[in-house]
């Protein structure tokens, strides 16, 4: 009976992150397909029809690896909305803010430290979709977004070993000239667990970054 309920509450959040998936789909393969048919003059084609740029690239976590691309926006040119996909842990992530169940070692603020012993989290893989901001002289790159991610912890506690998954937003502004730049990737939301008991937690992880851009 134990076994059965903990398994009913992780069904729960997998549900909610094949739904977010798909929303992300939707909104990131628009039908944008009007581009160089129509006799246009050189401003409305520059200005309407061809605000289709694609980004795309890859941000190293050092160790961990994503690829992201993303479409220009119609109404401005240095708007971006796009997808991201990665893979790995991070070797140098930071969590800033959690409770019992995720508060490690180096954890800045925590109301429960008494498993900070025990907590190692390891990213396996992640999902974004994300609204990128870029500066005319290419300087400075500004994603926000909606992150969904799956976890592993290193030791199992309670006789359970679960697999925390992560939903909440990110901010990850990088800095740089060209094709390289640096920066840090910011993440709120809520981490969910299965073990003895369902596990949800408020935290804040930060995670630095060097991004590779194609032209």
């Amino acid at each position: 009976m134990q076994i059965q309920a903990i398994k009913m509450n992780f069904l729960e959040p997998i549900k909610q992150m094949g739904l977010l998936a798909m929303i992300f789909l939707v909104l990131t393969v628009p039908p944008h397909y009007a581009c160089g048919q129509t006799s246009v003059s050189d401003n409305d084609f520059n200005a309407d029809v061809c605000k289709g740029k694609k980004l795309s690239g890859f941000d190293f976590h050092f160790l961990g690896t994503s690829f992201h691309q993303c479409k220009q926006s119609k109404k401005s040119e240095f708007i971006y909305r796009g997808v991201e996909f990665g893979l790995l842990p991070d070797a140098f992530y930071r969590v800033i803010l959690a409770g019992k169940y995720f508060t490690e070692k180096n954890t800045l603020f925590s109301n429960n430290r008494s498993q900070s012993d025990q907590n190692k989290l390891f990213q396996l893989f992640w999902m974004h979709y994300f609204i990128r901001w870029k500066t005319p002289n290419d300087l400075t790159e500004t994603d926000v977004g909606l992150r969904w991610a799956l976890f592993r912890n290193k030791i199992a506690y309670h006789d359970s070993f679960g697999s925390p998954m992560f939903l909440g937003i990110y901010v990850k502004p990088s800095f740089g000239y060209n094709k390289l730049k640096i920066g840090v990737r910011i993440d709120w939301g809520i981490m969910l667990q299965n073990n003895d008991e369902f596990v949800k937690e408020f935290v804040c992880i930060a995670s630095l970054l060097l991004r590779y851009n194609f032209k």
